[in-house]
């Protein structure tokens, strides 16, 4: 079984506790899960339930869902200044903050921010 599936087979569990006990706050307490997650489990699964009812998903809502969002590539440093940051690396002793500086100089600030300037 896939950490996934536990997860998934955990809330489920939590749900049909406090269903089963009509305390949504003992349930929630007796699981270590706050009332906001319990909440938003039981909206998405009802949800989800509505849905297979209508032939529309077969997902029981219960899946995690990525609160990750992709970062805007706009800062993103061409490669060429990058290979000119990491030769800056190994032939002197400075600093990421320094050497980004010292590249944005010489470039006049059109290939990076200094921030981005790593390698």
């Amino acid at each position: 079984m896939t950490h996934d599936q536990r997860e998934i087979r955990r809330k489920k569990r939590v749900l049909e506790y406090a269903e089963r006990i009509g305390n949504i706050n003992k349930a929630c307490r007796y699981f270590g899960v706050s009332r906001s997650s319990f909440y938003e489990w039981r909206d998405r699964y009802r949800s989800a339930a509505m849905g297979r009812r209508v032939g529309r998903t077969r997902r029981d809502g219960l899946e995690e869902e990525s609160h990750h969002r992709r970062r805007a590539t706009t800062r993103r440093t061409p490669p060429s200044t990058v290979g000119h940051a990491s030769r800056l690396r190994t032939d002197s002793r400075i600093g990421p903050r320094d050497r980004g500086r010292m590249i944005e100089s010489q470039n006049e600030g059109k290939n990076g921010h200094h921030d981005t300037v790593s390698g």
